[in-house]
């Protein structure tokens, strides 16, 4: 499996701060069809019982673009199950 996801800022962040209310508020769920910004999707992915892993987190540019700048930092990675 491939993917790309956002994940949740490092604590204390301005921005981690932001998804934290976001998140509370429910209104980034509401809005987004279930969205969270409070995910640890990177740990998720490494628990969840695949064979292997290899994942990265990146940033993505996202200068210009308020909505894109809050789904920031993001884990890029291929994961595959178990034979």
């Amino acid at each position: 499996m491939y993917y790309l996801e956002h994940v949740l800022a490092r604590p204390w962040t301005f921005r981690y701060l932001v998804q934290q209310t976001l998140t509370k508020l429910g209104l980034w769920k509401l809005l987004l069809d279930g969205c969270k910004l409070d995910r640890n999707t990177d740990q998720e992915i490494l628990k969840a019982g695949f064979s292997h892993v290899d994942q990265q987190r990146i940033n993505i540019d996202t200068s210009g673009l308020i909505v894109f700048s809050i789904i920031a930092p993001h884990v890029l990675g291929v994961a595959t199950k178990k034979q």
